[in-house]
């Protein structure tokens, strides 16, 4: 999460508002100055805390038993997040935007 919002922030126009819904420990290098002369706004919100939830879904995906894959009816690349969204409604199901190999990533970034 930490490379991805830093990455927004750098695409970002000045008064951009971000919401965050990750959750991370990793430390965020994020210039206050930027954040002050570019007037952003960076949201927290947590949106569940039910942390056995989810490795109990885990287990049923590594069980077979659930396969999330069915419910994703379009893939796009970053390059055509545009699209992506444009298509959004017309899509039953879920959309997926993949943002490149994560082996891609610098350790940094993680």
């Amino acid at each position: 999460m930490p490379a991805a919002l830093l990455k927004a922030v750098d695409l970002s126009t000045s008064f951009t508002h971000f919401t965050l819904l990750g959750i991370s420990d990793a430390a965020l290098p994020l210039s206050l100055k930027t954040v002050v002369r570019r007037q952003l706004t960076i949201l927290g919100s947590l949106i569940y805390d039910h942390p056995t939830d989810f490795l109990d879904t885990i287990a049923l995906v590594v069980e077979g038993r659930v396969r999330p894959e069915r419910a994703i009816k379009a893939e796009y690349a970053f390059n055509d997040v545009a699209a992506a969204f444009a298509s959004a409604r017309q899509v039953p199901g879920k959309t997926v935007i993949h943002f490149g190999d994560v082996a891609e990533w610098d350790a940094d970034d993680a």
